[in-house]
């Protein structure tokens, strides 16, 4: 039997000492426990229930098993990461041993084995607003594995536990479990950890001119291997690609773009693609694909020599890697981070996690943490993850990661708008400093690509989402500088009188009130924050700000000003309708600060405006419009009373959007370009139903009939802002019939 460290514990020591596993406390699940736990896992997973589960007593072990072999769309899914699990948990099970108090039994141990060939087995432990999940070593051997699983003093208790059995084909796979232990620390154990201490409270490196001071992303993530891929399935060059999604992104008002596997691009690739952004106001986070390994300086090397080139770069946001970091990495990891530190004082190096138990971990280290959370149908959740992980983070970023994705196996599902507004709007109400989405493009599945939807899709059209986050980035956007150097207080009982009014057919999460409040506090102000958590009906509230609260200030709804561009005083008593996972605003803040504010947030708003001016001035411009009322708000902002100044922009934006739609080359042109978009989204999406009905060839062959038509609507968007509508508008008066006809044609065949 092999008795081994994983994770942190690996790292600062060798082997454990099995003669000294008993000699301290511990809380035990033993086989007989174990095999009386459910064979189901949480609540908000969903590919644990397409998975036959069955769990059995085999002499001093309990075996779990899963059949695999029924569910096809394995076939499409890397064995390097498999997607599917056969559950063991304590969901609705009431054991004397739960909750394990982990200020005592911080290290957790599983005796276990695998009795097939492709079983890949994991366990997952509940806390608090947060889970935390790692998968064991594949051995067919009996073998402890033994992990510290409290880092910081978070979390304080395990409050539930999953074995996972994760299936690496279309086979029945089983592992089988002895024993479940939480124990304390041997001496030796301590004193490794102590001597260590330093490493795990150790912060990044002070930056002269550190670009997360003043800067907070609200972005998207793409991966630089699909640009590749995509743009030649469509007929155009990469520098072609890189235009019209970053025409797309800032029309979409955000401002940043992280890159999977950004070590894909030559440097003359990355000047060129930095060039662009520069253009349209977008920075880059390049993320090396490369696995970080204590055995490998690859990694190290791709990004210091980077860092190094781009340096004094404006355009760069951030160093990072996109794969998951490993506890045992941990002094690696930071000394990267010192390395970029040294020769780049611009760009700090950050850290992605899908697991947010790691943020305890890695959270103090990293000027930024983003946590990523993947999960169907649970927007309500984001609250308690962000603030329950931005505390453990001490000082430094924490960024919120959400789902505009559906993976191979159909999960996560695709979020609703207002499931979307509320996970944004829920992040920035409770401490996030920072905001991306993941994915905005795909490979289509039927062209074995691994996911079936996303924001732009394969065809860089639209979608749904990437409409609701055009509206909230543009907003929240306004306001970001008020999350940044400013920390969640708890809202005074005496401060605040809410009364809610809320439609019987109320869709918030069992256990999630209608609204939820928080208040932000900067230097001289406070930001009153009120969420609505329903996803489906209207919130009635009535909102009262207690005098002695407000004493010596001035109040304002911000989400008004936004709107309306009127800076007005808010009553003290006020009554809100708020549509589904709306977020309303209210400042209140002495005189002299307030106004300090209002200035600030008029002019990113009219920065904004500036930036949609000069996109659509270069379209314009193509087609000899006359432009000349509002040129002179091109160069931006001037000094002079700003509020003077904010509703003149909010004009020019409006009448050259009138100008543009006025000619009919561009506004009869576009017309045409998303109905053939339309039509070519559906095909996307009837392609990969009858791709997910064992049709994987007929959809390939039917997908082959689109792809020209992809080829061709791509082509028409470039000459459109090449000013040749007229000759676009008479293409695609043809290319919208056939896409249509096309779409009958797939849906005869993936109808019941």
């Amino acid at each position: 039997m092999t008795y081994e460290y994983s994770g942190y514990l690996s790292m600062i020591l060798e082997a454990p000492d099995i003669s000294k596993r008993d000699d301290v406390d511990y809380v035990e699940f033993t086989a007989e426990d174990i095999l009386h736990w459910a064979t189901v896992d949480m609540a908000e997973s969903n590919e644990w229930r397409k998975v036959r589960v069955s769990r059995s007593r085999i002499d001093d072990a309990v075996q779990l098993s899963g059949n695999f072999t029924d569910i096809h769309r394995m076939n499409f899914i890397s064995p390097n990461k498999p997607e599917y699990w056969a559950p063991l948990g304590t969901r609705d099970i009431q054991t004397e041993q739960l909750p394990i108090d982990l200020n005592k039994f911080p290290i957790m141990e599983v005796e276990y084995r695998c009795t097939t060939q492709d079983a890949y087995p994991a366990i997952l432990w509940a806390y608090k607003n947060g889970t935390s999940m790692y998968m064991l070593k594949p051995s067919q051997r009996w073998r402890i594995s033994s992990r510290l699983v409290q880092h910081n003093e978070f979390p304080e208790e395990v409050t539930g536990l999953y074995f996972r059995l994760y299936g690496g084909a279309r086979s029945k796979e089983s592992f089988e479990i002895k024993s479940l232990r939480f124990r304390a620390m041997t001496e030796e154990e301590k004193q490794a950890f102590e001597e260590n201490r330093t490493l795990l409270n150790s912060p990044p490196p002070d930056l002269k001119n550190n670009m997360l001071d003043d800067f907070v992303p609200l972005g998207v993530i793409l991966d630089a291997e699909k640009v590749s891929r995509l743009s030649e399935m469509l007929g155009i060059s990469t520098s072609e690609y890189w235009e019209l999604t970053l025409e797309d992104v800032a029309r979409h008002h955000h401002n940043c773009i992280a890159i999977e596997n950004a070590e894909r691009f030559s440097p003359d690739e990355w000047r060129e693609l930095l060039t662009l952004t520069r253009e349209y106001g977008v920075k880059l986070l390049p993320m090396s694909g490369v696995p970080v390994s204590e055995y490998s300086s690859t990694t190290s090397e791709l990004i210091i020599e980077a860092a190094k080139m781009f340096h004094d770069s404006d355009d760069i946001l951030a160093w990072s890697i996109n794969t998951e970091p490993k506890e045992k990495s941990l002094r690696q990891l930071v000394q990267i981070r010192d390395m970029v530190a040294e020769v780049d004082q611009k760009h700090p190096f950050v850290i992605s996690t899908y697991h947010p138990g790691k943020a305890a971990l890695f959270g103090p280290c990293f000027s930024a943490t983003a946590i990523k959370q993947f999960q169907s149908r649970n927007p309500w959740q984001v609250a308690d993850t962000v603030r329950a992980h931005g505390n453990v983070c001490k000082g430094q970023h924490l960024w919120f990661v959400a789902p505009a994705f559906v993976g191979g196996c159909g999960v996560p599902e695709w979020s609703t708008c207002p499931e979307l507004r509320l996970m944004v709007n829920s992040a920035f109400a409770n401490g996030a400093q920072g905001f991306f989405t993941y994915m905005l493009h795909n490979v289509p599945a039927w062209l074995d690509g691994s996911d079936m939807r996303s924001l732009f899709g394969p065809f860089m059209t639209f979608s749904d989402l990437w409409q609701e986050l055009d509206r909230r980035m543009e907003r929240i956007n306004a306001i970001a500088p008020l999350f940044l150097n400013a920390s969640i207080e708890p809202v005074p009982e005496d401060a605040f009188s809410i009364t809610l009014h809320s439609d019987s057919t109320s869709a918030a999460s069992e256990g999630a009130r209608g609204i939820s409040t928080s208040l932000i506090a900067g230097e001289g102000y406070k930001l009153f924050l009120i969420v609505s958590n329903e996803t489906r009906t209207m919130s009635s509230v009535n909102l009262e700000i207690k005098h002695n609260f407000a004493s010596g200030c001035d109040v304002y709804d911000l989400s008004d000003f936004i709107d309306k561009r009127k800076w007005r005083r808010m009553n003290l008593e006020r009554h809100l309708e708020m549509f589904p996972g709306q977020m309303r605003g209210i400042l209140i803040a002495e005189p002299g600060k307030s106004l300090e504010l209002r200035d600030l947030i008029a002019h990113r708003l009219m920065e904004d405006d500036q930036r949609q001016l000069r996109l659509n001035m270069r379209l314009a411009q193509q087609y000899c419009i006359d432009v000349s009322l509002v040129e002179e708000f091109i160069k931006g902002p001037r000094d002079g009373d700003t509020m003077k100044q904010l509703p003149l922009y909010d004009w020019a934006r409006d009448r050259l959007l009138d100008l543009i739609y006025e000619n009919p080359e561009i506004s009869d042109s576009r017309s045409r370009i998303i109905e053939t978009s339309a039509a070519l989204c559906a095909c996307d999406g009837a392609l990969c139903k009858l791709h997910g009905k064992k049709e994987q060839d007929l959809a390939r062959e039917l997908g082959q009939k689109v792809v020209p038509l992809a080829r061709e609507l791509t082509n028409m968007r470039l000459e459109l802002r090449h000013g040749r509508g007229k000759q676009v508008l008479d293409l695609t008066r043809g290319l919208a019939r056939r896409a249509l006809e096309l779409l009958n044609e797939i849906r005869s065949h993936s109808s019941p």
